[in-house]
């Protein structure tokens, strides 16, 4: 095969892989967090954008906290300016769930499903469940890079909504 038909095909196998890796099989980052606080106080702390100077990676947060709606939110990830999105709610569940889907660009090059989940602990505090899931044909490129400070910025929330909702 000639190198000016086999550069294209070779091009396109490469761009089918990363497409198959970033989109068939999505990246995790899963954390959790057991909080003596309930589920309604920990609601409050997590969606009142008015009040977010206590968390250290989500700074702002603003909108219509109903599904389907856009909102605004900014991002602190460690070694990064501070990046601004406008994710589509996907659910928001007053104290059980709230979950965002925004993405990079345009649909499919970097996309980002994030939820928090709050779970009613038998000793009347909540399991906090905070993570996210990657796709698109960025992602096998991107995540590798991203993982480590993103779940950082995960941790460090986690850890204050923790100190902040068991204040009171």
């Amino acid at each position: 095969m000639p190198l000016y038909t086999a550069l294209p095909f070779a091009l396109f196998v490469g761009l089918a892989l990363l497409f198959v890796a970033g989109v068939l099989i999505p990246r995790r980052l899963h954390t959790e967090t057991n909080i003596q606080a309930s589920p309604e106080t920990i609601w409050h702390h997590l969606t009142n954008g008015q009040d977010l100077g206590w968390n250290p990676f989500m700074t702002a947060l603003s909108g219509d906290l109903r599904a389907g709606e856009i909102i605004d939110v900014t991002l602190k990830i460690d070694g990064m300016a501070p990046m601004q999105i406008s994710p589509r709610l996907l659910v928001a569940d007053p104290a059980r769930e709230l979950r965002w889907k925004g993405k990079m660009g345009l649909p499919g090059l970097f996309d980002g499903e994030h939820f928090f989940q709050l779970e009613q602990g038998s000793n009347g505090g909540t399991r906090l469940i905070h993570g996210e899931k990657f796709t698109g044909i960025l992602v096998p490129l991107l995540f590798p890079w991203l993982k480590r400070p993103t779940r950082n910025g995960f941790l460090a929330m986690n850890a204050a909504l923790k100190t902040r909702a068991e204040r009171g």
